[in-house]
């Protein structure tokens, strides 16, 4: 169920193509001995590490193949906060101070843009 809630990352994609096709062509493995060296015991065959090197668009449908390919996006570390309703009074009191500074720091810095420019 957890993973129908994973979004694919399309730089990760684009990255591991072109990882695995340079590995390929560097080191003159053949798919066979790639799969063995690498992703061995695992649900990647030969047949989906072609495809997926060779054809642009393909991407596995398999969840275990887009796990082990680490496909998925990272999670996003912001999303652990909780919202901005569900904070506590002090944590909403800190973030109010944090912004107050900023903006105090900002008028700041602008008066003095001011000043020097005449």
């Amino acid at each position: 169920m957890a993973e129908t809630n994973l979004k694919l990352s399309k730089a990760k994609i684009r990255q591991h193509k072109r990882d695995l096709r340079k590995l390929k062509k560097n080191k003159d493995l053949s798919l066979q001995q790639m799969v063995d060296q690498y992703f061995s015991g695992t649900v990647i065959t030969r047949q989906i590490l072609g495809r997926f090197i060779k054809e642009k668009e393909y991407v596995p449908t398999s969840h275990e193949a887009r796990t082990v390919l680490d496909l998925y996006r990272d999670p996003n570390p912001y999303r652990v906060l909780p919202k901005y309703f569900e904070r506590s009074p002090e944590a909403l009191a800190f973030y109010k101070h944090q912004g107050d500074l900023i903006r105090q720091a900002s008028a700041a810095a602008r008066q003095q843009f001011k000043e020097a420019k005449g």
